[in-house]
């Protein structure tokens, strides 16, 4: 009897652990997502220029919210089916953010923004699209713009 208790609490037990171990890619994307939506929210809300003299401060106050959010998503541990794929969008994710400050550095001392703006637009468009691919294959629909 002593046998059949330990075999079917051994049972029980595997069969737990493999119902938690396949919650976990549910469980993780459902908290960066989470965290994504909260963070494109701090983006949209940051007040969009009237003018190209606005540029630099809205593209700064952007590349902040834009890291703060990276970071945020970074800092949550992937489960091991989700390693490949997660750290593809969040390397994608940083190239764009990489030419984004490269943008802000460049509005910073421009005298005509609205040219600086639209000469870097087609190399973030491109980025952006890449990093975007990259969070939907990953699940994480929600950190896909």
């Amino acid at each position: 009897m002593k046998k059949v208790l330990l075999a079917l609490t051994l049972a029980a037990v595997l069969a737990f652990a493999a119902t938690a171990s396949a919650a976990s890619p549910a469980a993780y994307k459902a908290q960066v997502n989470a965290i994504c939506v909260a963070g494109i929210k701090q983006l949209n809300a940051i007040p969009k220029p009237s003018k190209p003299s606005g540029y630099y401060a809205y593209f700064k106050a952007a590349a902040s919210a834009s890291d703060k959010l990276l970071a945020k998503v970074s800092s949550v541990k992937p489960p091991a089916n989700l390693k490949v794929p997660v750290a593809t969008a969040v390397a994608r994710q940083g190239a764009f953010e990489t030419a984004l400050h490269g943008l802000v550095d460049k509005l910073k001392t421009s005298s005509n923004p609205k040219k600086t703006v639209l000469a870097a637009e087609p190399k973030l468009n491109s980025l952006n699209a890449k990093a975007n691919a990259a969070w939907r294959a990953a699940g994480l629909v929600k950190c896909a713009g």
